[in-house]
């Protein structure tokens, strides 16, 4: 898992969200939604983001490439 990867994570009540690394830290794993990260690249600033804790990632997801 890397800065800028997509990647699926369990989020509150099993759901499994789709979002963008933005950073790993310790155990953490922080993220955004794609449209927040396409808007923070076009804006020059930050994404909004969330921390996941690592355990919660489910998966990579895989370029369609």
């Amino acid at each position: 898992m890397k800065e800028g990867q997509m990647i699926k994570l369990r989020a509150y009540g099993g759901k499994e969200l789709t979002r963008r690394v933005v950073r790993l830290e310790k155990d953490m794993v922080i993220v955004c939604r794609q449209e927040e990260y396409e808007s923070a690249c076009s804006d020059g600033r930050e994404p909004v983001t969330v921390g996941f804790h690592i355990r919660d990632v489910v998966d990579e997801v895989k370029s369609k490439t």
